[in-house]
Protein backbone atom coordinates (compact mmCIF):
# COMPACT_ATOMS: atom_id res chain seq x y z
CA UNK A 1 0.00 0.00 0.00
CA UNK A 2 1.73 3.52 -0.93
CA UNK A 3 2.32 6.04 1.59
CA UNK A 4 0.07 9.10 1.50
CA UNK A 5 2.50 12.28 1.14
CA UNK A 6 0.98 15.07 -0.94
CA UNK A 7 -2.72 15.51 -2.13
CA UNK A 8 -5.04 18.48 -3.67
CA UNK A 9 -7.81 19.43 -2.72
CA UNK A 10 -10.50 21.07 -4.99
CA UNK A 11 -13.97 22.96 -4.13
CA UNK A 12 -14.45 25.90 -4.67
CA UNK A 13 -16.39 26.22 -0.84
CA UNK A 14 -13.51 27.49 1.86
CA UNK A 15 -15.15 25.78 4.68
CA UNK A 16 -15.01 22.33 3.22
CA UNK A 17 -11.42 22.78 2.38
CA UNK A 18 -10.53 23.67 5.73
CA UNK A 19 -12.39 20.75 6.93
CA UNK A 20 -11.05 18.03 4.25
CA UNK A 21 -7.10 19.60 4.92
CA UNK A 22 -7.95 19.32 8.56
CA UNK A 23 -7.71 15.29 8.20
CA UNK A 24 -4.90 15.34 6.35
CA UNK A 25 -3.11 17.19 8.34
CA UNK A 26 -3.59 14.51 11.14
CA UNK A 27 -1.77 12.71 8.64
CA UNK A 28 1.20 15.14 7.74
CA UNK A 29 0.43 15.18 4.39
CA UNK A 30 1.05 18.32 2.26
CA UNK A 31 -2.29 19.94 0.72
CA UNK A 32 -1.81 21.93 -1.83
CA UNK A 33 -5.90 23.99 -2.39
CA UNK A 34 -7.64 24.91 -5.20
CA UNK A 35 -10.93 26.87 -5.88
CA UNK A 36 -11.45 25.41 -9.03
CA UNK A 37 -11.14 22.54 -11.47
CA UNK A 38 -8.73 24.30 -13.68
CA UNK A 39 -6.04 25.75 -10.46
CA UNK A 40 -6.27 22.18 -9.33
CA UNK A 41 -5.36 20.66 -12.48
CA UNK A 42 -2.20 23.42 -12.37
CA UNK A 43 -1.67 21.71 -9.30
CA UNK A 44 -1.53 18.04 -10.55
CA UNK A 45 1.04 18.70 -13.19
CA UNK A 46 3.13 20.70 -10.64
CA UNK A 47 3.28 18.70 -7.72
CA UNK A 48 2.62 14.57 -9.06
CA UNK A 49 -0.10 14.55 -5.58
CA UNK A 50 -0.77 11.01 -4.59
CA UNK A 51 -4.39 12.08 -4.04
CA UNK A 52 -7.04 14.42 -5.83
CA UNK A 53 -9.95 15.30 -3.68
CA UNK A 54 -12.09 17.38 -5.93
CA UNK A 55 -15.91 18.85 -5.59
CA UNK A 56 -18.09 18.12 -8.76
CA UNK A 57 -19.29 21.08 -9.15
CA UNK A 58 -17.10 23.74 -9.42
CA UNK A 59 -15.87 27.03 -11.63
CA UNK A 60 -14.11 26.97 -15.11
CA UNK A 61 -13.44 23.38 -14.92
CA UNK A 62 -15.80 20.69 -12.34
CA UNK A 63 -15.11 17.89 -11.36
CA UNK A 64 -16.40 15.89 -14.16
CA UNK A 65 -14.19 17.76 -16.13
CA UNK A 66 -10.79 17.52 -13.88
CA UNK A 67 -11.65 13.89 -13.93
CA UNK A 68 -11.70 13.26 -17.38
CA UNK A 69 -8.47 15.54 -17.80
CA UNK A 70 -6.80 13.07 -15.69
CA UNK A 71 -7.72 9.78 -17.61
CA UNK A 72 -7.17 11.54 -21.06
CA UNK A 73 -3.85 13.34 -20.40
CA UNK A 74 -2.66 9.51 -18.74
CA UNK A 75 -1.06 12.07 -15.89
CA UNK A 76 1.47 9.34 -14.09
CA UNK A 77 1.52 8.45 -11.93
CA UNK A 78 -1.95 8.73 -11.54
CA UNK A 79 -3.26 9.80 -8.28
CA UNK A 80 -5.92 8.26 -6.58
CA UNK A 81 -9.58 10.69 -7.11
CA UNK A 82 -12.45 11.28 -4.35
CA UNK A 83 -15.16 12.91 -5.36
CA UNK A 84 -17.46 14.94 -3.47
CA UNK A 85 -20.69 16.34 -4.04
CA UNK A 86 -23.51 18.11 -2.58
CA UNK A 87 -25.56 17.69 -4.91
CA UNK A 88 -24.67 14.72 -6.80
CA UNK A 89 -25.89 12.11 -4.18
CA UNK A 90 -27.56 9.28 -5.60
CA UNK A 91 -26.61 5.59 -6.33
CA UNK A 92 -26.74 6.25 -10.20
CA UNK A 93 -24.21 9.11 -9.72
CA UNK A 94 -22.12 6.97 -7.50
CA UNK A 95 -21.92 4.74 -10.21
CA UNK A 96 -21.08 7.45 -13.04
CA UNK A 97 -18.14 9.03 -10.42
CA UNK A 98 -16.82 5.33 -10.15
CA UNK A 99 -17.28 3.84 -13.80
CA UNK A 100 -17.07 6.79 -16.38
CA UNK A 101 -14.59 8.70 -14.20
CA UNK A 102 -12.52 6.39 -12.61
CA UNK A 103 -13.19 7.54 -8.91
CA UNK A 104 -11.15 6.07 -6.65
CA UNK A 105 -13.92 7.35 -3.68
CA UNK A 106 -17.38 9.15 -3.79
CA UNK A 107 -18.19 10.93 -1.00
CA UNK A 108 -21.21 13.08 -0.06
CA UNK A 109 -21.34 16.33 1.16
CA UNK A 110 -21.20 17.65 4.20
CA UNK A 111 -17.63 15.07 4.37
CA UNK A 112 -17.72 13.64 7.70
CA UNK A 113 -14.10 14.07 8.95
CA UNK A 114 -14.35 10.10 9.86
CA UNK A 115 -15.47 9.11 6.39
CA UNK A 116 -12.85 10.61 4.83
CA UNK A 117 -10.55 9.16 7.25
CA UNK A 118 -12.35 5.42 6.36
CA UNK A 119 -11.53 6.41 2.56
CA UNK A 120 -8.18 7.36 2.89
CA UNK A 121 -7.40 4.05 5.00
CA UNK A 122 -8.49 2.10 2.49
CA UNK A 123 -6.17 3.61 0.13
CA UNK A 124 -3.02 4.59 1.47
CA UNK A 125 -0.67 3.99 4.40
CA UNK A 126 -0.94 6.90 6.87
CA UNK A 127 1.62 8.59 9.09
CA UNK A 128 -0.28 9.31 12.19
CA UNK A 129 1.06 12.67 13.32
CA UNK A 130 -0.34 13.10 16.69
Amino acid sequence: MKKLGSAVVADDNRISRIILREVLDQHAVTVYEAADGEQAYDLILAHSPDLVISDLLMPKIDGFGLATRIIEEEIDPRPKLFMVSAVYKTRQWRNEAHLTYQADEFLPKPVKPEDLEAALRRHFELSDEG
